[in-house]
């Protein structure tokens, strides 16, 4: 509790007007939490079952060192299910092994200086949504780590995908930015482009300096 003062007052979110409360765990605040809140977890061991109303925009940020969030079982198959403007800062996220971390329907995603590891993958992108990827690590996810559908926009820095089914997936129609990452050690493939149906065309000339071997056209 004695970082929470000076935590509170480096973060942008967080005005002298701002109204704060505290709570003895994550779900209890999550719990009372209106939209557009900021939720901040101090380093330890927290167990999510659910968003609440700030999975309709809101942000939820750690502060200091190993700061992990976990999946609870039997909660469904999405551990943060968000339909609006989110921002996720300084956190692991442990989804359970039946869970996809996140799952993004529309508005405006920022990750960054996030972990997420193990799960049936990292992130989902929804047609309509706008990512940003800043010094993220998708580590051992048994599906995708980065997924991004039809109409999905993203652009990723600084970012690491290693040991998953698939590093990413970008369909026909996702406009996507990658700049400083690494694809690596994925058990089927490392980038896999899905083409549009006969007739339409996909512009592949942005990944002539990847090694054929690396995509998956289909």
């Amino acid at each position: 509790m004695s970082l929470l003062p000076d935590a509170l007052k480096s973060l942008p979110q967080i005005t002298s007007e701002s109204i704060c409360e505290t709570f003895p765990n994550l779900q209890s605040a999550l719990n009372e939490a209106k939209k557009q809140d900021t939720i901040v977890i101090l380093p330890g061991q927290h167990l999510l079952q659910h968003l609440g109303l700030i999975s309709t925009g809101g942000a939820i940020i750690g502060v200091g060192e190993g700061v992990e969030v976990y999946g609870r079982c039997g909660m469904g198959d999405v551990m943060l299910d968000i339909t609006d403007t989110f921002t996720i800062h300084n956190i692991t996220l442990i989804p359970t092994q039946t869970q996809v971390a996140i799952l993004h329907h529309q508005g405006k995603l920022s990750l960054s200086n996030v972990i997420i590891k193990d799960g049936s993958g990292g992130v989902i992108g929804l047609g309509n949504t706008e990512s940003n990827i800043q010094g993220v690590n998708i580590e051992c996810c048994k599906g995708i780590g980065l997924d991004w559908r039809e109409g999905a926009n993203a652009i990723i820095n600084n970012t690491t995908i290693r040991q998953c089914h698939v590093g990413m997936k970008i369909e026909h129609g996702a406009k996507v930015c990658v700049v400083g990452c690494n694809i690596e050690r994925n058990n089927k493939y490392g980038l896999f482009v899905l083409l549009g149906a006969e007739g339409t065309t996909t512009d592949l000339t942005k990944f002539n300096d990847i090694p054929k071997h690396s995509l998956m056209e289909w």
